[in-house]
């Protein structure tokens, strides 16, 4: 959800373009709501890491398979599968989402 609010009506190149006439027209492309979902993935970066952020992102926000990340890192996809319950479990202790000790217990699983 956060990767699609920040990707919703991206600027087209021609968007770009400082305004000149001081008259009214387009809402700004950025929106609060825009801008918070851009610190949310800072923050997701920050807590998990660039390997498993790229993960999450990929599966997540981008809808690849733990087969078509295997291919690409040339890791096997059961461990692909771990890695992205630890970064998933990690977010979702940051964002208060988590349920009592299910983060602990998949660590110790893991």
């Amino acid at each position: 959800m956060l990767n699609e609010r920040v990707m919703a009506g991206a600027p087209s190149p021609g968007d770009i373009k400082e305004r000149v006439d001081g008259g009214g027209g387009r809402a700004d492309v950025m929106s609060e709501s825009r801008m918070q979902a851009g610190r949310d993935l800072a923050l997701a970066a920050r807590e998990t890491g660039p390997a498993e952020y790229w993960l999450v992102r990929s599966v997540c926000g981008q809808g690849q398979s733990l087969r078509e990340i295997a291919v690409i890192t040339k890791v096997r996809r059961p461990s692909a599968a771990v890695a992205l319950r630890h970064a998933l479990d990690r977010l979702a202790e940051v964002w208060n989402l988590a349920s009592k000790g299910t983060a602990a217990a998949h660590r110790k699983a893991a």
